[in-house]
């Protein structure tokens, strides 16, 4: 009988979305199928060494392998994460698989998605692959690689070797399912599948901007406020955010930018508003994840910036979120990408070219008294989010996928040891 084994860096009690995404698809899958999930230790070294190396929670047998925490926002110390974690779950999934498993293994860490190609070879077990992050691509639209350069061509040729040995590939947007169709054969490309993410409209709901306790400590009831809350990462259009505050300073001093997260661009950009003294932004680190809800809702538009090239590689899960709160949307992206096409087909926002300050100024000077457009539009998002984009409508398609893989399946999950909070 056949098992899943998902692999992936991050999983409960982790909090970043790359464990939550996986926390709930791994449980969603044990309601019909034997799960596996076979993860790192804790990022944070004091909970690491409370965490146990295996248990069951909500039907999921979890074992946890060694691997280095080096800050993540720091390059070498990333890598050296990704690759020692990688190859112990490796080795780990090595020992435990057999050639009757299907395997779920996601891109992050990119060297994941390699093992899980080795272990296809070495055991004759087939794998999923699901995309979060596209690579090489990413390597290119982050400044770290050039598409000329040595290792951009060594990951495309092994990670073309790794879509193509994959039974199913599961993306996130529509931009990326085409973007990973174009590494295919054309005969194999049906096996690539769209699988959004999802919001949490039991925990993140439109509540009234003037009842929001962040804004209130910052006395910006009164002011237009736009959010930027999310990764401070390298693919990112930060610079878009903070020129147009400059300009808006002088012109509408009343628009103030909120700007809330971590990432590898945080301390140039808390730098970027020191010197230049922007009063009308506050740059802020991530919050307790309870007031996740607080977050969302302070301020009168959400926005997301990607820098130019992020088509297909990457789709923002921070916006089902985002649309749940209630608020209306700025992409600063390509329009072709999934989030562009989310904001026009559901009417919910706008789209701003990437590192074009002169247009988002233009854009928030025009709808910073329009509340009601933006209320209209708020109301839209999260009626779109209970629609389409809910935890119940990314398992079914989950289940339904491997019901395809697995026909046949009567082995019933392990026996809960723990429950999740």
């Amino acid at each position: 009988m056949k098992r899943i084994i998902v692999l992936t860096e991050l999983y409960y009690p982790e909090t970043t979305s790359t464990a939550y995404f996986l926390t709930e698809i791994a449980q969603g899958l044990a309601a019909e199928h034997e799960v596996t999930v076979l993860t790192g230790a804790s990022m944070y070294e004091s909970r690491s060494a409370s965490l146990p190396q295996y248990e069951v929670v909500k039907g999921v047998e979890v074992q946890r392998c060694r691997g280095t925490a080096f800050d993540k926002n720091w390059l070498p110390g990333r890598v050296l994460n990704g690759c020692t974690r990688a190859i112990s779950i490796f080795f780990k999934t090595l020992w435990q698989c057999h050639s009757t498993d299907i395997i779920l293994v996601v891109t992050n860490p990119p060297l994941l998605p390699l093992m899980a190609w080795l272990l296809k070879g070495l055991k004759r077990c087939d794998y999923v692959l699901l995309v979060h992050d596209v690579y090489p691509e990413v390597l290119s639209a982050s400044g770290l690689a050039r598409p000329t350069s040595g290792v951009y061509r060594i990951v495309q040729a092994i990670n073309t070797r790794v879509y193509q040995q994959a039974c199913r590939i599961i993306t996130l947007g529509r931009d990326m399912k085409q973007l990973v169709k174009n590494k295919l054969p054309q005969s194999t490309a049906e096996k690539v599948v769209c699988i959004p993410n999802w919001a949490e409209p039991d925990i993140i709901y439109a509540i009234q901007k003037s009842d929001s306790p962040l804004l209130k400590h910052l006395m910006w009831v009164d002011n237009f406020v736009v959010l930027y809350a999310g990764n401070m990462g390298r693919t990112h259009d930060l610079e878009i955010l903070l020129a147009a505050a400059e300009v808006l300073a002088i012109k509408q001093p009343q628009i103030r930018f909120l700007l809330i997260g971590a990432g590898a661009r945080q301390l140039e950009v808390e730098t970027t508003v020191q010197q230049k003294h922007l009063d009308n932004v506050t740059v802020m680190s991530y919050l307790p994840n309870d007031q996740k809800n607080v977050v969302l809702n302070s301020c009168d538009v959400g926005i997301i910036s990607f820098l130019p090239g992020m088509t297909g590689v990457s789709v923002p899960s921070r916006m089902y979120n985002q649309m749940a709160a209630g608020k209306p949307l700025i992409a600063i992206a390509d329009n072709e990408s999934e989030l562009a096409q989310v904001i026009q087909e559901e009417g919910i926002g706008w789209l701003v070219s990437p590192q074009d300050d002169d247009q988002l100024v233009k854009l928030l000077t025009q709808i910073m008294n329009d509340s009601e457009l933006c209320n209209d539009m708020g109301h839209k998002a999260a009626q779109a989010v209970l629609c389409k984009y809910q935890l119940k409508h990314a398992v079914s398609k989950y289940q339904s996928l491997f019901r395809e893989l697995i026909p046949h399946n009567n082995i019933s999950s392990p026996v809960d040891t723990k429950q999740l909070n």
